[in-house]
């Protein structure tokens, strides 16, 4: 996965994001960003690259829904704290391509995340991989790591199928 990363898969529940796998990469600055956050944690879903994507994979409506129920908490220092702002940040996200977050949910950590298509019976699913902000730049995390969060989905989502 390349330099100091975790890998989550995440299912919307609600307002929250709740993470139901965990790969971690034990590489120096991996612990601090890591935070002891487990499989069962719920993250916000404003400020989190997995909850962009789960926002992105749903329609207009759905996702206005949903975002006019969020406390917008500024839990990084990029974190959207305006309703419109996150509307308007995702209205030209192609839920087909990966969502980045950077240092919204924490200042040391940027993350790259990508809608899992799901049969319409199962939970919305993301993946997403987390790095140190100082390990790769936002350029760096889409060349490098979004191709194969792309690959990861496509994947999962024919085994889902099968």
């Amino acid at each position: 996965m390349g330099p100091a990363t975790r890998s989550v898969w995440g299912a919307l529940n609600g307002t929250k994001v709740t993470y139901i796998h965990r790969l971690l990469a034990h590489r120096p600055g991996q612990y601090h960003i890591d935070q002891e956050i487990g499989v069962g944690a719920h993250v916000p879903i404003h400020c989190t690259a997995l909850g962009k994507a789960l926002l992105a994979s749903l329609t207009d409506m759905g996702r206005r829904r949903l975002i006019a129920r969020l406390d917008f908490v500024p839990w990084g220092p990029s974190a959207f704290v305006v309703h419109e702002q996150l509307i308007h940040d995702l209205k030209d996200v192609d839920c087909r391509e990966p969502v980045v977050s950077d240092k919204e949910f924490m200042h040391a950590a940027r993350s790259i995340a990508m809608h899992v298509p799901w049969p319409r019976n199962k939970p919305l699913i993301a993946i997403d991989v987390i790095v140190p902000s100082d390990h790769l730049t936002v350029q760096e995390l889409v060349e490098q790591i979004g191709p194969v969060l792309v690959y990861a989905a496509k994947r999962i989502s024919e085994v889902a199928r099968d």
